[in-house]
């Protein structure tokens, strides 16, 4: 038992740090680009607002923020913005194995955590100063926390659930997702494993104690808003963002059409990595059972790269959770209908199932921004992670009791052996292929988002090479104003460059030399830009700069289909007179 659960920590870890690896590379083309980015990275630089972005509570609650303002201080500001959402992103492959190994065995949660390290998607949000990842690493923990409260008699789980829900709730705007699934998985649990009524009321009252708790740890946040509207407002800025039933197939295609331009090499091998290494924790020499994995692994590695990696992964998610709940269910038939092995499996697969069906209903329901896809990913890396320890306990690989090896079940004729092999080399001559493609492609992780950061460096130069002449004295400070741009904010501030966000074009008149910069943003509204050709008079175009927005930044404006086509992003920069 040591032997393997030290295999196992192994694996883990090796599995941690490539997830790491892969997540480092190229720093220099991290910075500052999507519009929430520069929100939550920009409030230190908002002394004129008690050091908060203008209406910053309508974005995100302050947790993530303010653990970047931590690390601005501590490291300073170039590479700190990144740091919690990696930080986030490593805890959350750590718990996403634990909480797998939990739920359904050692493999599944060996092969959960391999499909969150290598998630091309994943990967990409990991390196930016966003929400999301924090955000799925608390959704994560609070459904698992609920768990651990319906199945342990201790009432300190409930405690511990409700802290991180209310963790959540300050980290993102959730709606109280985590206290949705985890009532949806409760009732079905309940209702079809016909469990008792002691149960049923103590499954209540620890939800209830749940969502007590993170109402408590909550609501000084939620006090703190009430003089700028409270959450009516916030919940007024979202609905902008949702199309309803009638644009849900439109969301739906887009967000399938985000997976599969998202989907890379990275996550592909990801995916046959999955099946492949589970096979380490057997103890022992592996026999044949090993070419077959393996075989299989290749194969499924050949699928990935021509269906794309995250609809087989929907396929694999639907057998995990309907196989795990099947086999549960035949075990729980041949005993006791209370059996305590096979019913904290049955209602964690339960959540399990409330979470990703329920988001795969949901989240076409909004604007389809790439990053509302992360929560339903993490859910089927878990439900993969069960259909892999379901594939070995019970479909293919069986453990024999005399020498502890696996084997393969009902054995395999020579003749099944060669198809078999056949069918191996074609997967690795398709992986060979179109592997190559992926190559030239790129990691769409590791594509550059320093756009608006040239950008700020060239307008810095032009605003002081230019103009500062005109000041008075030579130490005078320029002003720029940047409209609807807080990415471009974040970048502009210097020694002599005083930069601060507005939302309108009523702008004082100052004694120092003026300018307003108007971005991708302000550019989209046309109503501005009829405004800058009537006031030419105050406003004096100066110059025009061009830069291309990565594509996290451009899909949420555009399918991937349009990307191609599209101009390159402008920057234009005027003298307020």
């Amino acid at each position: 038992m040591n032997n393997r659960w030290n295999r196992e920590l192994l694996v883990v870890g090796c599995i941690v740090i490539a997830g790491l690896l892969i997540r480092l590379p190229y720093p220099t083309r991290m910075a500052i680009e999507h519009f929430d980015e520069g929100v939550y990275a920009s409030n230190l630089l908002c002394s004129f607002n008690n050091n908060s972005y203008p209406s910053r509570f309508l974005y995100a609650p302050p947790l993530v923020p303010t653990l970047i303002e931590v690390s601005i201080m501590a490291v300073g500001t170039s590479f700190a913005p990144f740091l919690p959402s990696l930080a986030f992103g490593v805890l959350t492959t750590i718990l996403v194995w634990w909480v797998g190994r939990r739920w359904f065995g050692p493999s599944a949660g060996i092969a959960s955590a391999i499909l969150v390290a290598f998630c091309d998607l994943h990967l990409l949000y990991c390196r930016t100063a966003l929400t999301d990842v924090a955000a799925g690493f608390f959704l994560l923990a609070s459904v698992w926390l609920i768990w651990e409260s319906y199945c342990s008699p201790r009432t300190g789980w409930s405690i511990l659930a409700g802290l991180a829900v209310g963790l959540g709730w300050w980290t993102k705007y959730n709606k109280g997702l985590p206290l949705a699934i985890g009532v949806s998985g409760l009732v079905a649990w309940l209702l079809l494993s016909r469990r008792s009524s002691h149960e049923a009321k103590r499954g209540i009252v620890r939800w209830l104690t749940v969502a007590v708790v993170a109402g408590i740890v909550w609501f000084p946040y939620l006090n703190s808003i009430q003089p700028l509207g409270g959450y009516a407002a916030v919940a007024a800025n979202h609905s902008r963002f949702t199309v309803g039933l009638g644009g849900w197939f439109d969301s739906a295609s887009t967000q399938l059409a985000n997976l599969r331009h998202f989907d890379g090499l990275i996550s592909h091998v990801g995916i046959g990595l999955c099946l492949a290494i589970p096979m380490i924790l057997h103890e022992g020499r592996l026999r044949r059972s090993t070419w077959n994995i393996m075989i299989l692994s290749g194969s499924l590695m050949a699928a990935t790269m021509l269906l794309g990696s995250f609809c087989l992964l929907a396929g694999l998610s639907i057998l995990g959770l309907g196989g795990n709940l099947a086999a549960a269910n035949a075990l729980k038939a041949r005993s006791d209908s209370h059996d305590e092995s096979t019913g904290p499996s049955v209602l964690a697969t339960w959540l399990l199932a409330a979470w990703w069906l329920g988001l795969l209903v949901a989240i076409p329901l909004y604007t389809p921004y790439p990053r509302l896809l992360i929560p339903w990913l993490l859910a089927s890396c878990l439900a993969v992670g069960a259909a892999v320890q379901l594939f070995q306990d019970r479909v293919w690989v069986q453990i024999d009791p005399s020498t502890g090896l696996p084997v393969f079940s009902g054995g395999v004729g020579t003749g099944r052996q060669r198809a078999l092999m056949v069918i191996g080399l074609a997967a690795l001559i398709v992986v060979v292929w179109h592997g190559s493609a992926e190559f030239r492609r790129g990691v769409a992780g590791w594509q550059s988002r320093a756009g608006l950061r040239s950008v700020a460096m060239e307008i810095r130069n032009d605003v002081l090479g230019r103009f500062q002449q005109e000041s008075e004295a030579a130490s005078q400070p320029c002003l720029v104003y940047v409209y609807a741009e807080p990415g471009l904010f974040f970048h502009l501030p210097d020694e002599q460059i005083i930069s601060q966000p507005v939302a309108s074009l009523d702008l004082p008149a100052q004694p120092i030399p003026t300018f307003l910069a108007i971005g991708p943003h302000g550019q989209r509204d046309p109503e501005l830009i009829e405004s800058l050709v009537l006031d030419a008079d105050r406003f004096e175009p100066v110059a025009e700069y061009r830069f291309r927005a990565s594509d996290l930044v451009r899909l949420n404006h555009y399918t991937p289909s349009e990307l191609a086509s599209l101009p390159e992003e402008q920057v234009r920069l005027f003298r307020v007179k």
